[in-house]
C-alpha cells in the first residue's frame, strides 16, 4: 500500500514538473515573441544574417521558382520536409520524433526543422546553437509562412542555402559542381546536390576526392528511392540512375561522355521535325516522350549504356501534386532519415525497383 502511494506521489510530482516546465516555456516563448524585432521583408532585397548573402531578385544569379527543375524541388521536399505543403511552418510530428530520439540517445541525433525553419535560420539568425535561437526560429518560421507562399519559400530557400564552403544558392552550386545552369540539372545531379544538405562541407568531399564516397552514394540512393517510390520519376530514370551511381567519378559523365545534352537535343529536334511532318503537327507530350525514349534505347544498343536520359514530365502544380503525408508514411521517411546517418544498407522502396534487363516494359507515360 505504501509502495502504491509512493509511486502515485512520484507520478504526481513528475506531472506537475512537466506542466510547470511547459507553462514556463510558453511564457518564455511569449517574451521572445513580443521582444522580437520586426523582420526584414523577405520579398525585398537584403543581406542575410548568417552568411551575408545578398538576396535580391534583381541579381543575375537569382533563380526564380519557374527555373527550378521539378525533380530538384521534389528531391528537397522528400529529403528535408515531407509535409511541407501541409504545415504552417512547424511540423509537430517531426518535432516530437526528434525530441524523443534526441532524449533517448542524449545527443543531437535527429533534426526536425522544416524548410520554413531552415529559411528563417538562414535569413535572420546566426550559427549559434541554443534554445533561445531555436525558439526564435520557430516564431520566425510562422512569420515567413504568413508573408510568403509555399513556392516563394522554396524560391528563397534555394537562393540562400549553403551547398559547400562559400557556395550559396542553387545557381552557384550548379555552376560549381556541374558547370551548368540550374534549370539544366538532371535527376542524378539534383540528387547529389540535395544529398549535400544539411552538412555540405562534410558531404561535399567527393568533389575534392574525384569520386563519390560510400556516404554520398548511400544518401543519393535514398533520395532516388523516395522519388521513385512516390512516382516522381519513371522506371526508366530510376534504372539509369541506379546503374550510373556506383563508381560515379569526377568529372561527371556529361563532361566527357558522348551521350550528353547535345545528343539529346539533336534527337529531340529531329523527332519534332519528323513527327510534325508525318502527323501534321507537333506530337502529344506522351507520344513525344515515348519517341525520345525509343531513340535513346536505339542509341544505347549501338553504343552501349551511357548517361541517363531524363524523360520529359509535366511539372504541374507542385502544391497540389504532392499531397500531405500521413503519419505512417512520415514514420517510414523518418526511419530512412535515421538510416542516412548510419552505415549504408540496401534501400527498400514500397514500389519494387524494376529490373535493368526489363526496364523497357516500365516506361512512365
Amino acid at each position: 500500500m505504501d509502495e502504491r502511494k509512493g509511486s502515485f506521489r512520484l507520478l504526481k510530482i513528475v506531472a506537475i514538473g512537466v506542466a510547470v516546465g511547459f507553462f514556463s516555456f510558453l511564457v518564455y516563448a511569449g517574451f521572445i515573441y513580443f521582444t522580437l524585432q520586426k523582420i526584414k521583408d523577405p520579398r525585398k532585397c537584403f543581406v542575410t544574417s548568417m552568411y551575408n548573402v545578398n538576396l535580391c531578385p534583381k541579381n543575375e544569379s537569382y533563380v526564380t521558382f519557374k527555373r527550378l527543375p521539378p525533380h530538384l524541388v521534389r528531391a528537397l521536399i522528400l529529403s528535408e520536409d515531407a509535409s511541407f505543403y501541409s504545415h504552417k511552418g512547424l511540423d509537430w510530428f517531426e518535432i516530437k520524433e526528434s525530441f524523443r530520439r534526441n532524449f533517448k540517445e542524449w545527443r543531437f541525433a535527429r533534426g526536425g526543422s522544416t524548410i520554413s525553419q531552415q529559411l528563417a535560420k538562414n535569413l535572420y539568425l546566426s550559427k549559434e546553437k541554443s534554445i533561445h535561437r531555436k525558439v526564435k526560429e520557430f516564431l520566425l518560421a510562422k512569420e515567413i509562412e504568413k508573408l510568403l507562399s509555399k513556392s516563394q519559400i522554396l524560391e528563397k530557400y534555394f537562393n540562400v542555402v549553403e551547398f559547400g564552403d562559400g557556395i550559396y544558392g542553387i545557381d552557384a552550386a550548379a555552376r560549381h559542381y556541374f558547370d551548368k545552369a540550374p534549370d539544366s540539372l538532371n535527376v542524378l545531379e539534383s540528387a547529389y546536390l540535395i544529398s549535400l544538405l544539411p552538412n555540405p562541407k562534410n558531404y561535399g568531399s567527393s568533389f575534392k576526392n574525384k569520386k563519390l564516397s560510400k556516404t554520398n552514394i548511400f544518401r543519393m540512393k535514398i533520395i532516388l528511392g523516395r522519388l521513385y517510390r512516390t512516382q516522381k520519376i519513371s522506371d526508366e530514370i530510376f534504372v539509369f540512375c541506379e546503374q550510373l551511381i556506383d563508381g560515379y567519378e569526377w568529372p561527371f559523365p556529361h563532361y566527357s561522355n558522348p551521350f550528353h545534352d547535345d545528343l539529346f537535343d539533336s534527337v529531340e529536334e529531329e523527332l519534332l521535325q519528323e513527327l510534325g511532318e508525318s502527323e501534321g503537327g507537333e506530337p502529344s507530350p506522351v507520344d513525344y516522350e515515348q519517341e525520345v525514349i525509343d531513340a535513346v534505347k536505339e542509341y544505347q544498343e549501338s553504343y552501349g549504356e551511357q548517361e541517363p536520359i531524363e524523360a520529359e514530365e509535366n511539372q504541374g502544380d507542385l502544391e497540389t501534386e504532392i499531397p500531405p503525408t500521413e503519419p505512417e508514411q512520415k514514420q517510414n521517411l523518418g526511419e530512412q532519415d535515421q538510416e542516412m546517418n548510419e552505415e549504408p544498407n540496401a534501400i527498400e522502396t514500397e514500389k519494387e525497383a524494376p529490373d535493368a534487363a526489363s526496364d523497357s516494359n516500365h516506361i512512365d507515360q
